[in-house]
């Protein structure tokens, strides 16, 4: 659930100055990058204009469920008029907020349930998750653990500048996130399209994230964010070999615990039968996929 006031922010890890005033929102409330546990019923009729008047105390959170959308492009949509905007700000009634088309097959892929509890001390490998080649094409995978995909070793692995990359949107300004790389609230769950500009200091990259039209080409300083290499997934392309849309053949659906980021719950990801590839269940083209280094050590 939301929690109030600054002075909660140490107890659930996040800095002081986390906790931000807008405009937008209740009077004395705080905007605290912190995930909520909340549900609301989805009603599938979109306002005209794609347009909604929110009512008091609704958050981004709720209002993505409610009309089923998607939390992270809803969020980006709304920043320029709803500055420090998160998933948790509460908002003042009469606030408009856009809604982003909807993805169907982002809101086929939304997980559904509870997490699994993960064990901690296990490594767990590609071969724990990899589809039973006597099983189904059609099987499955839920609620299956796995070592954080973007934590998997890729020794020797360089990004060249102006490749495209997957990444996870920062929430934080690039000083809260270069102070604090691990913290779990300050990134979104969704992983994103981003060019990588350059690498820096301290582990961490310069990356140019889609703009609001989900376009790279483009020049928006506020889309060029400093984040972690640890957060940065290596992408490829590869032929196409699928059906006769263009559709590489996806046989199996691994829901993904991420250990590192509890909070972020659920993670999507397709295996490629043709390519031995995972890719994002939510990226929009299909054909791009990423591929991770099994670890060899442990």
């Amino acid at each position: 659930d939301f929690v109030r006031g600054a002075e909660m922010s140490e107890e659930i890890g996040l800095p002081q100055d986390a906790a931000v005033e807008a405009p937008y929102l209740i009077p004395g409330e705080k905007i605290l990058a912190a995930r909520v546990s909340d549900s609301l019923p989805r009603k599938w009729i979109m306002p005209e204009n794609h347009e909604y008047i929110a009512y008091d105390d609704e958050t981004p959170n709720k209002i993505a469920k409610y009309f089923g959308v998607n939390l992270n492009r809803l969020v980006r949509m709304n920043l320029d008029n709803l500055k420090g905007l998160v998933p948790t700000s509460k908002l003042k009634g009469g606030t408009k907020v856009l809604l982003p088309e909807r993805d169907i097959r982002w809101i086929l892929t939304k997980q559904v349930g509870k997490p699994v509890k993960v064990d901690r001390k296990k490594r767990y490998t590609v071969e724990d998750v990899c589809p039973n080649e006597d099983g189904s094409p059609s099987a499955v995978w839920n609620d299956v653990p796995s070592n954080r995909i973007q934590d998997y070793p890729q020794i020797g692995v360089k990004f060249a500048v102006g490749e495209v990359v997957c990444a996870l949107w920062p929430t934080a300004s690039d000083e809260e996130v270069c102070a604090s790389p691990s913290l779990d609230s300050n990134f979104f769950s969704e992983f994103s399209k981003a060019v990588f500009q350059c690498e820096e200091k301290g582990g961490r990259a310069r990356v140019k994230f889609e703009n609001d039209a989900y376009s790279l080409d483009h020049d928006e300083p506020d889309k060029m964010r400093v984040i972690p290499l640890s957060v940065i997934i290596k992408r490829e392309k590869v032929d196409d070999k699928g059906d006769f849309m263009g559709h590489a053949l996806e046989v199996s659906e691994l829901h993904v615990v991420d250990p590192g980021y509890e909070m972020l719950g659920m993670r999507n990801f397709l295996y490629d039968s043709v390519t031995k590839h995972w890719h994002d269940s939510l990226d929009w083209n299909r054909r791009v996929r990423f591929r991770v280094t099994e670890p060899s050590g442990e």
